[in-house]
């Protein structure tokens, strides 16, 4: 639950700061800084000779010089620190000094204060860094070498988003104004403050109105981007975390509205964007009636839900960021010896139980000093000193805690100083070599560069010279191929003038070609549909016959071998018809053999080979009979050619056509 503690301090203003910051330090020249930081280290080195070391005194005052060193806060969960906000209370500058004194003097050197936004900027937007004594203690925890811890809180009136929020100093304030203030933290207090926190408890309403996650993620964007703009990339001892969340524990009031559990907080963070905004997240897990460690098995205990927000950060991927307990303690009123020793017994379970759970971080306990010992008010007593610094038993506690942890290194003002000059040469050193690497970096960048470009030209002059190698094997090729197809078309046309003369022969012997080859493509069908016998008019008697049958059928032989070849026409007679063609002239008898007589074979008997006697003897009978018949064989020759005649003038309407299709077989013949 929420203490009494933090509903109370809500309405109060207890932070206050003094000082003015004018911009940031600029990073000095490599060259300057190496000059510097070695010719420091060659006369400390010299006065280190000389001179003997003295244990350091325990308290200093104001007025000592030492060389300031950068603050730090180590993120272990032993590391251990006091949370004080009286400090920016005190008016008195010797009270300031007397508490840092007291908290160095048990161990403890780290701080938590608070840096009261309202009483810090005007409405004109002017800074009152004097005011109270915020500056000085920060200034003087930092010479000490303390790590610091500061807390922005407080709205002031000129900055609420709602000008009718009339809870003071909580209302919601308008993010680019807040962004604005955590900027002007960070540039002023660069090197010196360590961490700083965005807001406290903003999961309450009494520090926060209203209790809304995603309006306190969009202060942290802002703030976060602002913080980070005064971080030195080359010096990460310089570097600010930035600490998120700063929950109270405790369980839903009035439906989330009045106080949200810190795990649903924290769930509604994330659901608006806070991932990649913090560094850290920080939790307070009060509890004033059980023991940290006794948590284990109560429900909404501050123990679960560190562990659950533990679970959701890592479920978000940040599982390298760590959990802050930036306060934690218990009231000792009523003022007696049994409430003294259960403070001490509460602070000392946390302290060893904190460091058992996953991925912790630093702790803070509140606080230093009582504001009034004695009183039934809680907030007044929660200090492990009494008001009159007087020890309570958990100064002893975390005393001992401390100083389990290891032997704490004696302070020597001259080690430090060349500690801290030595790290100054590192920084140097550091910038020489980045110097250097950007340099290397960039010449690297100019080849590359000019390779890539030498590359690219070579590669473009060669696609170039490709392209016109290319470019005339294919005219070549082409010139190539033209001359061959016009030496082609040349034979062709010279083939075909050849074929054309030999069509120049006489009528009788064109007519006849022309008659065969008529007769060859569209054989004559009788009305049955049964091919016509062919009439060549070719006798065996009679020279101009015999010579027109011969000349008749030369060019037939001539035309059905084109015909075969090409394939032309697949309706012209094969070689069988044309043969059965030829065999049924019936004056034509060819014997190839004076030896042999060729009997025609009647159906079913096999061919018969008479002696050559006999063929003798009916080859004399033969031309008897043809002497005998001659004068009435003219007679037929002559009857046969008027026929012809009559024949070649009814087809000569077909002439033309039949000659194209020789003159076309002959050309694919040749």
């Amino acid at each position: 639950m929420l203490c009494y503690r933090r509903v109370h301090m809500a309405f109060h203003s207890y932070f206050c700061e003094a000082g003015v910051g004018m911009g940031r330090q600029r990073r000095r020249s490599v060259h300057r800084q190496s000059m510097f930081a070695t010719t420091a280290l060659i006369a400390l080195a010299t006065v280190c000779t000389t001179t003997e070391l003295r244990v350091p005194i325990e308290l200093r005052s104001s007025s000592q010089a030492v060389v300031e060193l950068v603050a730090a806060i180590d993120e272990s969960p032993t590391t251990v620190g006091l949370a004080d906000s009286n400090l920016m209370r005190l008016d008195d500058i010797g009270l300031v000094n007397k508490q840092l004194d007291m908290m160095q003097a048990i161990g403890v050197q780290n701080v938590r204060v608070g840096i009261s936004w309202l009483s810090t900027q005007l409405e004109n937007g002017e800074f009152s860094w004097d005011n109270n004594n915020i500056d000085y203690v920060i200034n003087e925890a930092h010479r000490r070498g303390m790590g610091i811890l500061a807390v922005l809180h407080e709205t002031p009136g000129w900055a609420r988003l709602d000008p009718d929020n009339t809870l003071p100093m909580s209302g919601m304030p308008d993010p680019t104004k807040f962004g604005d203030f955590a900027g002007a933290v960070a540039e002023k207090y660069e090197g010196k403050i360590s961490a700083i926190e965005i807001w406290n408890e903003p999961n309450g309403r009494p520090f926060l109105n209203p209790v809304d996650p995603a309006g306190y993620t969009n202060m942290l964007k802002a703030a976060y981007d602002q913080i980070k703009a005064h971080d030195d990339p080359d010096d990460a001892d310089d570097d600010i975390t930035v600490v998120a969340g700063v929950l109270g524990s405790g369980v839903n009031l009035s439906s989330g509205s009045l106080l949200m559990n810190p795990t649903d907080y924290l769930a509604g963070m994330y659901a608006a964007g806070a991932h990649g905004f913090f560094d850290a997240i920080s939790f307070h897990p009060y509890k004033n009636d059980m023991k940290f460690s006794d948590q284990e098995h109560q429900r909404e205990s501050p123990l679960l839900q560190l562990r659950e927000m533990r679970a959701m950060m890592d479920s978000y991927g940040d599982t390298d960021l760590k959990i802050w307990a930036t306060e934690y303690g218990l009231p000792t009123a009523p003022s007696d010896a049994v409430m003294y020793q259960k403070q001490a017994d509460f602070i000392a379970d946390f302290l060893k139980n904190w460091q058992k759970e996953d991925r912790t971080g630093p702790i803070f306990i509140y606080s230093t000093r009582d504001l009034e010992t004695g009183t039934s008010e809680h907030q007044d007593n929660f200090g492990i000193f009494e008001t009159d610094w007087d020890e309570k038993p958990a100064v002893q506690v975390i005393r001992d805690f401390i100083a389990s942890l290891g032997p704490v290194e004696p302070d020597h003002p001259i080690l430090d100083a060349i500690n801290n000059l030595i790290r100054g040469l590192a920084h140097a050193t550091v910038a020489v070599i980045n110097g250097v690497v950007d340099l290397v970096v960039d010449v690297v960048d100019a080849v590359i560069d000019a390779t890539v470009w030498v590359v690219k030209t070579i590669a473009d002059v060669t696609v170039k010279v490709v392209q016109g190698i290319v470019d005339l094997t294919s005219w070549v090729v082409h010139g190539i191929a033209d001359a061959v197809v016009n030496s082609v078309n040349w034979v062709v046309d010279t083939i075909q003038e050849c074929f054309g003369n030999e069509e120049s022969a006489p009528a009788q012997s064109r007519m006849a070609a022309t008659v065969t080859a008529s007769t060859l493509d569209e054989p004559a069908t009788s009305d049955s549909g049964a091919p016509e016998p062919v009439e060549t008019g070719i006798s065996d008697v009679g020279a101009d016959a015999s010579e027109q049958a011969e000349t008749a059928v030369a060019e037939s032989e001539v035309v059905r071998s084109a015909v075969d070849e090409t394939q032309l026409d697949e309706t012209r007679p094969d070689e069988t018809e044309l043969d059965e063609t030829v065999a049924a002239e019936p004056d034509r008898e060819i014997l190839e053999n004076d030896e042999l007589e060729i009997t025609e074979p009647g159906p079913g008997e096999q061919p018969d080979l008479t002696t050559t006697d006999e063929a003798d003897e009916d080859r004399d009978e033969l031309e008897s009979a043809s002497a005998a018949d001659a004068e009435t064989d003219s007679s037929a020759t002559a009857g046969n050619a008027a026929s012809t005649d009559q024949k070649s003038d009814e087809s000569a309407g077909d002439d033309a056509d039949q000659n194209t299709r020789i003159q076309s077989t002959r050309i694919s013949a040749g």
